[in-house]
């Protein structure tokens, strides 16, 4: 069982590597290694991505998500639309999805997932959806088919894309869910795609959330020959983001890491806020989605897909249909604007390091190049307004499940000049003593 107790040891070692590491010495080099000519060494925006929910005739959407800042975009691959019939694939819209992905410079993360009617029953009274609406795919005809489309899959667009088993399976594989079934066959899928392109990028398994225990405890055991490239996780809560800190440094004392030749980055695949009637504004949104990239990136996560591109629907009240970052008429809503301007800012740039304040609900994180400052983004997690002196030399804890120890690391960065912001729950870019605050 993973008790608080064994979450404290592992945290409380994870505390003493980065208090005497550097960052690349706590991530270690083999973490995620092919991930890393994807995502450009954590750079801002390079590991920045979206959801979206359409494949052809989008050209003018993905030159959109591109000028906005996003570098990744995620999207289902369903076996039933591929193959309509046994043995036969139609690829013309994930060829057209994949070229003009290409053309945009974006780089495709597609999902292969959900179960396919010409091999599985349907379930009474279940959903319409993809999978929920059919048995899980254990054994026999049904599993060998959806290998065979992996292997189709994998050998058709090749290295060019990161592939991702499945989306949420903790949710939808079969009823009542079998974890075991998914964990076997995901293994299985990474296997049928090295056995193709080697060198080609894998996660799973897109845990709809940390609570997802037992998913993400027999999916790490099972992939001990180390398969998979990165942990996918959907890290969706109610209430502010910055709990997720404590999240990532629990998974990561899950996957066991310590002595490994090799080791599974953590990556959030999903993640975003809706905004509905009451208290889930535009503000809201534009607030915690921004905040949400930062703590990926200060938690050393190399890729945060938002979730979502385009609002699904009108219904204000549906929370469903109104993740978007814009809506359903193409409008940017205010969280497009806000993490359009904090890319501007920050472009090119890589996380030092959270700056160590006295008051925990302050996050202020250092950005530049090599080890020199060059920019500090800051918010609160409570949303209150405060001010907020920062002396010189102050310490930078560098990015990796950012935990104070109350020391500097010896070979840390540390604030170059004393700064004064005066911050609040939307995040405050501070640029040579320039206070630029992102836009609603």
């Amino acid at each position: 069982m993973f008790t608080v107790g064994t979450f404290l040891l592992r945290l409380a070692a994870l505390i003493l590597v980065l208090g005497a590491s550097s960052t690349a010495d706590a991530q270690g080099p083999e973490r995620g290694a092919r991930l890393a000519s994807v995502f450009a060494g954590g750079t801002v925006p390079s590991g920045l991505g979206v959801n979206i929910h359409f494949t052809d005739g989008h050209r003018a959407d993905l030159l959109r998500i591109h000028a906005m800042g996003f570098r990744v975009v995620r999207m289902d691959m369903i076996w039933e639309l591929v193959e309509r019939q046994r043995g036969t694939y139609d690829w013309s819209h994930y060829d057209a999805l994949v070229n003009d992905l290409r053309t945009a410079k974006l780089t495709p993360l597609l999902i292969l997932d959900y179960a396919n009617p010409i091999y599985v029953p349907g379930l009474a009274a279940s959903s319409s959806k993809p999978s929920p609406a059919y048995a899980a795919l254990l054994a026999g005809a049904p599993r060998a088919g959806f290998l065979r489309f992996v292997h189709a899959a994998a050998a058709r667009y090749g290295r060019n894309v990161v592939w991702e088993i499945w989306n949420e399976p903790d949710l939808n594989f079969g009823q009542p869910i079998d974890t075991d079934g998914y964990v076997g066959l995901a293994m299985e899928s990474c296997r049928r795609i090295r056995s193709t392109v080697p060198d080609a990028r894998v996660i799973g398994p897109a845990a709809s959330n940390f609570a997802a225990l037992p998913l993400l405890r027999r999916f790490v055991a099972a992939d001990r020959a180390r398969c998979f490239d990165a942990i996918s996780v959907h890290p969706y809560r109610n209430g502010p983001p910055e709990s997720v800190l404590q999240d990532w440094a629990s998974l990561f004392g899950l996957a066991e890491c310590a002595n490994q030749p090799s080791c599974p980055a953590l990556v959030s695949s999903e993640w975003g806020y809706a905004v509905t009637s009451g208290a889930a504004t535009a503000e809201r949104q534009a607030n915690y989605v921004t905040r949400v990239y930062l703590l990926n990136l200060l938690a050393g996560v190399p890729l945060s897909v938002v979730y979502d591109w385009q609002n699904d629907g009108t219904d204000p009240d549906d929370k469903e249909a109104n993740f978007g970052v814009i809506d359903h008429s193409g409008v940017v809503k205010s969280a497009g604007l806000a993490l359009g301007r904090l890319v501007q800012q920050l472009a090119g740039l890589a996380p030092l390091g959270r700056v160590e304040t006295p008051d925990p609900n302050v996050f202020v994180v250092a950005f530049g190049a090599g080890r020199t400052v060059r920019k500090l983004a800051g918010w609160t997690s409570d949303g209150a307004a405060v001010e907020v002196s920062l002396p010189a030399r102050a310490c930078i804890d560098p990015p990796q499940y950012t935990h104070r120890d109350g020391a500097c690391s010896p070979n840390g960065p540390t604030l170059p000049d004393a700064v004064h912001m005066r911050l609040s729950g939307s995040v405050l870019v501070v640029a040579n003593r320039i206070h630029r605050r992102l836009g609603l």
